[in-house]
């Protein structure tokens, strides 16, 4: 019997924290304890956004209900999103 992989659905939000984790990643590490005063607002609206971020548990819950009523039809475009999305996110793993 062959397991079938599962994949995560990300936001556009979380597609961003990504490319932004990616670009940091490339850039010379730092300490946040080291970081310049310029960088101090970066941090303030990362960490503001991420403390923003919706209940996961809810959401998947909403979208289990919506499958398992066949109301959940994601168009082309959706999916096609989703499947960028989460390459970006598989990249800086």
């Amino acid at each position: 019997m062959r397991l079938m992989e599962r994949t995560m659905q990300i936001s556009d939000q979380e597609a961003k924290l990504v490319q932004h984790a990616a670009a940091a990643k490339a850039a010379p590490k730092q300490s946040l304890l080291e970081s310049k005063p310029e960088d101090a607002e970066l941090i303030r609206s990362v960490t503001k956004s991420v403390m923003e971020m919706g209940d996961r548990e809810a959401l998947v819950a909403e979208l289990k209900a919506r499958v398992e009523a066949g109301t959940y039809r994601p168009t082309g475009d959706e999916i096609v999103d989703a499947m960028v999305r989460r390459s970006m996110a598989d990249q800086i793993r």
